[in-house]
């Protein structure tokens, strides 16, 4: 499998690494513009995104660049007819996501967005244990001090995008009502929000995301009809709390393997290509979903 990667921000540094340490695939080139980015890659680099598609060949495409240009380099990558991954948000707003899905089915590429809290281990390690249960209320917390390496979105796009996806993955549903707000207190964009969610199957959702705290903190709580979960989803923890009686409960802590989930991402999606099981990564049709919640609450 021939892989090229375009971006070498933060994000992009981090692709880079796990890719190169991948078997079975090559990394053949990446795009970056900035060349002081690019004094150690060890292989071919370019400015020009179709230049490097011309030259390289590749079989997929890693796209972590900032979102206001995913749709653009998009375009170039689906209209080859050659698979992409981009990372999250999918675009800007919903009518450019609608456009990368419709070049995607065009061009019968796969295509998948990294929202890469759905393999954060502590949640592939609790998902296993929902399949039975019927989850009723769901509390999400990603907070974490102003960041300085986002300039084109706000704590939404940032940190609850992230949840908004979640909810639909560990539910398994769709949203039937939502509602979100937010406000700006340090920069230009919001940087604290709290959403509202109702899911088809019953679940209630609530969710806070902000910038504004002098830490990180990934947390969910979910409450079942028998048990409460708490996942730390930064320090990689599952306990479970199941009612045995009146006020009476025994607590577990369930093991969750310590394994790089940008890894397990790429490699789902490199199985992906090659066998069609998606498993639970999130494609276009997802991201769009999610993109839209997490912005005007507006799928049309």
């Amino acid at each position: 499998m021939r892989i090229a990667l375009v971006g070498l921000g933060s994000m992009g540094k981090h692709h880079y690494n796990v890719i190169n340490n991948l078997e079975s695939v090559d990394l053949v080139a990446v795009v970056e513009q900035d060349e002081t980015k690019t004094v150690d890659v060890r292989v071919p680099a370019y400015c020009d995104v179709d230049e490097m598609l011309e030259a390289a060949a590749p079989d997929m495409v890693v796209v972590a660049t900032p979102t206001s240009t995913h749709l653009d380099i998009s375009k170039k990558i689906l209209s080859r007819g050659i698979h992409l991954l981009v990372e999250k948000p999918i675009a800007k707003n919903v009518i450019e996501a609608k456009q990368m899905s419709a070049l995607a089915d065009r061009n019968s590429c796969k295509a998948v967005v990294g929202q890469i809290e759905r393999y954060n281990p502590a949640i592939q390690a609790v998902l296993t244990k929902l399949k039975e249960e019927k989850i009723i209320h769901c509390t999400f917390t990603r907070m974490s001090p102003y960041p300085k390496r986002i300039t084109d979105v706000g704590v939404k796009l940032d940190l609850g995008i992230h949840d908004v996806d979640l909810i639909r993955l560990i539910t398994e549903s769709n949203v039937e009502l939502f509602s979100s707000v937010d406000s700006t207190n340090v920069g230009d964009v919001e940087d604290s929000a709290a959403f509202v969610l109702k899911m088809f199957d019953g679940t209630i959702a609530t969710i806070t995301s902000s910038w504004l705290t002098p830490f990180r903190e990934r947390k969910l709580k979910i409450i079942t009809e028998k048990r409460y979960y708490e996942v730390d989803m930064l320090n990689l923890s599952v306990n479970i709390h199941t009612i045995i009686g009146d006020n009476k409960y025994t607590c577990e802590s369930i093991e969750v393997k310590k394994e790089n989930a940008l890894e397990n991402q790429l490699r789902a999606f490199i199985n992906y290509i090659q066998t069609g099981d998606r498993g639970t990564l999130c494609n276009i049709e997802d991201g769009l979903l999610a993109l839209s919640y997490a912005t005007e609450g507006d799928t049309e």
